[in-house]
């Protein structure tokens, strides 16, 4: 048997005060640190006309929408991650851990890259759905016009939409408006 590396393991509260000082996000799964892919021009442009068109929809629902910089963990698993947009829908809830930290998301957007394509489609979608306030996942591409929402139907499963092209308009079915893809990919060159 060979020598192994041992895995450090850190608490929450040392997770949250590490990050305060970063110089680069990273996330947080029962105990390890994951550092985060950087961004493009691209990406950037993606989720600031996100965010924008999110807030434009459904900020008259009373909702907020909130950057990157904000942290949301999911308790039940003990992770905390970084969407690249969150929209908050009902009161506020901070975890007592950290005020950058929430609990209850209701729309939450991760625009894709190719190393965190799988991940994002995947299991980080699966850990997502355990945030019982979780309502609407969308993943956009960034090299194509194309969207992915994953949205949770009145049975409490998910029904999945997918859009094409920049004409097409992305309905947000759980609060009854819509974005378009134009919107999302204002400024973007294919």
């Amino acid at each position: 048997m060979g020598i192994q590396d041992e895995i450090k393991r850190y608490t929450l509260a040392e997770y949250l005060e590490m990050e305060e000082q970063a110089e680069y996000r990273s996330e947080f799964y029962n105990g390890e640190i994951f550092k985060m892919a950087g961004s493009s021009p691209e990406h950037s442009t993606i989720c600031s006309n996100c965010g924008f068109a999110l807030k434009l929809a459904l900020g008259e629902k009373g909702c907020r929408t909130m950057d990157a910089s904000l942290m949301v963990y999911v308790e039940r698993i003990n992770i905390v991650l970084h969407p690249d947009i969150t929209v908050i829908c009902v009161p506020l809830e901070r975890d007592p851990n950290g005020t950058n930290l929430v609990r209850n998301p209701s729309v939450i957007v991760e625009v894709l890259s190719d190393s965190t394509q799988k991940y994002d489609r995947g299991n980080k979608f699966f850990k997502y759905k355990m945030i019982p306030s979780l309502q609407t996942y969308i993943l956009v591409q960034q090299h194509e016009p194309s969207v992915h929402v994953a949205y949770k139907n009145k049975n409490g499963s998910w029904d999945f939409d997918d859009y094409f092209g920049l004409d097409a308009v992305v309905a947000l079915k759980p609060f009854g408006v819509s974005i378009t893809m134009a919107q999302i990919y204002e400024w973007i060159e294919f």
